[in-house]
């Protein structure tokens, strides 16, 4: 992989971790209310942004473990 994508894969990764941590912030706002219907399409996509950040992290492991970073 070459320097550019490897850098593009990063910044994919920083972005995937603040929309996790914003979708979790919002789940965490409506923990009380959890038969609002909103609450229940945040917690899918909080799993489906989780996959894709596994994937991302799955491929800079893979290819440039220096840019690898943990949750």
């Amino acid at each position: 992989m070459n320097d550019q994508l490897l850098t593009q894969f990063d910044q994919l990764e920083t972005q995937l971790c603040g929309i996790y941590k914003t979708i979790g912030a919002e789940i965490g706002a409506r923990f009380l209310d959890r038969n609002d219907a909103e609450y229940a399409e945040l917690q899918q996509q909080l799993i489906t942004v989780k996959g894709l950040l596994h994937n991302v992290r799955d491929t800079l492991r893979a290819a440039a473990p220096e840019l690898y970073t943990d949750f």
